[in-house]
């Protein structure tokens, strides 16, 4: 657990084909040090919260790990897989959802507060074969500019739709600092110049298969 965060992200109790216990599902957490700091200075980078966690309910033994960097010290059994690409804490709850109705979680929809949307399959029936894309990248970690410093702080909704070019699973996502909330509101404290163009965002994810 040494990449765990401030504790914001609920865990979700599912269940995952390739583990006989039921499991907990949440994102490593909230990186105080660097995300109560508005804007961040140039070269301060997350230590702690980047990635995410699936622990056996019953044991609190850590299953399947992502993240930038591997532990030092890893739980029997455990599997972690490395994704360079998450550098910034994941401070959420998660979106975890059951595709066909069987059961068992399928696929995690995740944000960071670095603005980029997370994509985990988790069908597998091996905590191997599990993998992890970006879906969508709208903020900091994309574009670096001060208007761009969007973070996702709260989970995606997820619907199922359709249209010309087929089916989809719109997720749905707001950006926003709860931490932050007067930034660029235009008094002394809070600067104009620091102003983030937040948004809501639906994303159309056609890889809707298992």
């Amino acid at each position: 657990y040494a990449e765990l965060g401030q504790t914001w992200s609920e865990p979700k109790v599912r269940r995952v084909r390739a583990y006989a216990n039921p499991v907990l599902i949440f994102g490593a957490g909230y990186d105080a040090a660097v995300e109560d700091q508005d804007p961040v200075p140039t070269g301060v980078r997350n230590s702690m919260g980047r990635g995410v966690f699936v622990v056996d309910a019953l044991s609190g033994a850590v299953v399947w790990q992502a993240g930038p960097v591997a532990p030092t010290i890893a739980d029997a059994g455990a599997t972690f897989l490395l994704v360079s690409g998450m550098t910034y804490a994941i401070t959420s709850d998660v979106a975890v959802i059951d595709r066909n109705a069987d059961g068992y979680a399928d696929r995690i929809y995740v944000g960071d507060t670095g603005g980029t949307l997370w994509r985990i399959d988790i069908a597998a029936t091996k905590l191997a074969d599990w993998t992890v894309n970006a879906l969508a990248s709208v903020g900091y970690a994309q574009y670096g500019t001060t208007a761009s410093r969007r973070k996702f702080l709260f989970a995606p909704d997820v619907a199922y739709g359709s249209d010309a070019s087929g089916a989809y699973d719109a997720v749905l996502i707001g950006a926003g600092d709860r931490e932050h909330p007067f930034n660029g509101s235009g008094d002394a404290a809070h600067p104009l110049a620091n102003a983030v163009v937040n948004r809501y965002y639906m994303f159309k994810d056609r890889g809707t298969g298992n």
